[in-house]
């Protein structure tokens, strides 16, 4: 698979925290019909409140797309993770794989970061 596939660390990584955020479903798609290739990724959760719940609630869908499975799934992860709210620390959310550099307004925003060496994102909070 070339440039941006499943083989990257960061598209494992982006799945799991894509489960943390309470997603009920994960999905990968491809549409081939035509050139170029487009990938999908789709989310589901179930909302009461504005806030995932466990059971009950009403059922939202999240997709985002790109020409690898990996731009996809990180689309996804910004749609849903910029602007939302820790649950730890309550500060808003941001997330990057630029864990070389340090994140604006660091002090305001809780940043999920990629970490290459334990192949995960991590909120800056913990």
């Amino acid at each position: 698979m070339s440039k941006g596939g499943v083989e990257d660390p960061r598209f494992g990584a982006a799945a799991k925290l894509i489960g943390r955020t309470g997603a009920r479903s994960f999905q990968i798609r491809y549409s081939d019909d035509e050139k170029p290739v487009v990938w999908m990724a789709v989310g589901e959760w179930r909302f009461k409140n504005g806030r995932p719940v466990s059971s009950g609630g009403e059922r939202v869908f999240e997709a985002a797309a790109g020409v690898h499975p990996l731009t996809a799934v990180l689309r996804l992860l910004d749609q849903i993770i910029d602007g939302g709210q820790c649950d730890h620390c309550k500060r808003p959310t941001g997330i990057t794989d630029h864990w070389q550099s340090p994140m604006p307004m660091s002090d305001a925003v809780c940043w999920y970061v990629f970490d290459p060496e334990n192949e995960e994102y991590r909120r800056s909070c913990a």
